[in-house]
């Protein structure tokens, strides 16, 4: 299983390295409404450069492919996808559950199989620092 983060182990936590994105709306749109998915996602940005100021910021990961391939093959993130993306927000995810679980402070786990999967919210560890 690919994922749209690129992670490297370090002290049993996975510290993000090169893609970490995140979205901010330019245009609000409910977690439950019908094309979330996609225009979440479209509306991802890169943190390396920077948090933006004023907007909401909304983990997400995409499973078995990349942010294109979910916007080509799956953008109505439907089970039946072979590419799926999964979102803080229980109600956006295509099983209706919740997929990135707060584990500390600023430290966020994310389980990346449909259904729950396993529900360590361990597939990918994401510790945010700030300074």
């Amino acid at each position: 299983m690919r994922s749209l983060l690129d992670k490297q182990v370090i002290s049993k936590r996975h510290l993000l390295r090169g893609q970490l994105v995140g979205t901010v709306p330019t245009q609000f749109i409910l977690n439950s409404e019908a094309g979330y998915a996609a225009r979440a996602i479209a509306q991802q940005v890169d943190l390396s450069e920077g948090l933006p100021g004023g907007a909401l910021l909304a983990p997400f990961i995409v499973a078995n492919g990349t942010v294109e391939e979910f916007l080509a093959q799956n953008p109505d993130n439907q089970e039946s996808g072979d590419v799926l993306a999964y979102f803080a927000f229980g109600q956006a995810n295509p099983d209706g559950r919740d997929h990135v679980r707060l584990l500390g402070d600023n430290i966020f786990g994310f389980e990346d199989r449909l259904g729950g999967g396993d529900n360590d919210f361990n597939d990918l560890v994401v510790e945010a620092q700030f300074s």
